[in-house]
């Protein structure tokens, strides 16, 4: 579901709010690699939930081509109203500095997978978004501002759960797994780890999105493979990969398995050659750096 508008010019400008994040992190020096002049800002920079930080974009967005919006405060920073409200004003003053442009820029905005309900296992981009908590509820709410905003010129990437070395959130998954393997000897699964997810690879979020900077697509698309796996596979996946064999742990779960796979041909359809780092390529490569750095 997404339409490529042409070629990004040599040279063009990328305004990349929230990159210090993990994604922005390894998504800036890879756009600058690419070619692109790259400005990346932080919350230390521009706080984006003050308004005062409208006429600061607003003067950064008069000479931007491409706005990567990364910033969020994600579930691991709270999951209440206050994180909720402070979501809604980040994207509220973004757009509200966009509305001052009289050439608005081709703007990518980074969602979420949560907009999708679990009462769904196969996702799909033609799929009608119904989250069932406010962390989808408030990237749905954002989807449908910048929507407004600039409703011919907007990319929304939906990503999964992504992983890789550097990730400061350490969810479940395989960034929490592979420390507690590595660190504790143990992976602690909720019941036998029979939810089914998919994860994305970081460089593979990162090079997607260079791809839709350099063909200046819009419309919607799921970050995700197109393949899934139980978290009491990946538990033992990651065990191999680090040549270990964890103990593992089991506490109580407060719901029933959830199962989520992703139909990935629109994808593909937009970009033929692309291929997905399998799980255990990635986890290889997250090994290797995390050898070089216990933090990372």
């Amino acid at each position: 579901m997404l339409t490529h508008m042409g070629r990004a010019s040599p040279g063009a400008k990328v305004v990349v709010l929230g990159s210090r994040g993990f994604i922005g992190r390894n998504l800036v020096p890879f756009l600058q690699e690419a070619g692109f002049k790259v400005d990346a800002v932080s919350s230390q920079e521009i706080d984006l939930t003050n308004p005062s930080s409208v006429s600061a974009l607003a003067e950064k967005f008069k000479t931007c081509d491409h706005l990567i919006m990364l910033s969020c405060l994600t579930p691991d920073k709270g999951k209440g109203q206050d994180t909720l409200m402070k979501n809604i004003l980040m994207a509220k003053h973004v757009c509200d500095a966009l509305a001052l442009q009289d050439r608005r820029p081709h703007v990518v905005y980074f969602s979420s997978d949560s907009v999708y309900s679990f009462e769904e296992s196969l996702i799909q981009e033609r799929m009608m978004p119904s989250p069932v908590d406010i962390y989808g509820a408030m990237h749905r709410l954002r989807e449908l501002m910048f929507m407004e905003a600039v409703p011919d010129n907007l990319a929304i990437i939906r990503p999964t759960l992504v992983y890789g070395p550097g990730d400061t959130h350490n969810s479940y998954g395989p960034n929490r797994f592979r420390r507690e393997a590595f660190g504790e000897g143990s992976v602690t699964l909720f019941g036998a780890g029979e939810d089914t997810r998919a994860h994305i690879f970081i460089d593979d979020l990162v090079k997607l999105t260079l791809l839709i900077i350099q063909n200046k697509s819009i419309g919607i698309l799921n970050g995700a493979p197109d393949t899934s796996i139980t978290y009491g596979d990946l538990a033992v996946l990651v065990g191999e990969c680090l040549k270990i064999a964890p103990e593992i742990k089991q506490k109580s779960r407060a719901a029933a398995p959830t199962h989520r796979y992703f139909e990935t041909s629109c994808c593909y359809e937009a970009f033929p050659g692309f291929t997905f780092t399998s799980l255990e390529e990635g986890l290889a490569k997250t090994y290797e750096k995390m050898l070089e750095d216990p933090n990372a």
